[in-house]
């Protein structure tokens, strides 16, 4: 048990310090978290590997095709086919 209340301090510690360090982009990390399925966590790692240049990536469909959390669109004769979803980023993936 001792073991586990070390790595659950450490934890703690290494949360803290990671929110401290992005205090001044608290706004877009607010913003990120109005997101369905982003927790304080997973916008805290959006934006650290995204940076926050928005500028970047010119549209949200682009950043989410970089993330790869998009389908494809696979259309044929006027009938959608299943779309296979890309690979993306490995540490955007849920």
């Amino acid at each position: 048990m001792d073991h586990v209340d070390d790595l659950e301090r450490r934890i703690a510690c290494f949360r803290a310090k990671l929110l401290a360090g992005l205090a001044p982009q608290q706004g877009l990390l607010n913003a990120l978290q109005t997101i369905p399925g982003l927790d304080e966590l997973a916008a805290v790692l959006l934006l650290v590997d995204i940076g926050d240049d928005r500028q970047a990536f010119e549209t949200p469909e682009k950043l989410a095709s970089w993330a790869g959390v998009c389908p494809g669109n696979h259309e044929s004769a006027g009938k959608r086919q299943n779309g296979k979803q890309r690979k993306g980023n490995p540490s955007l993936a849920a």
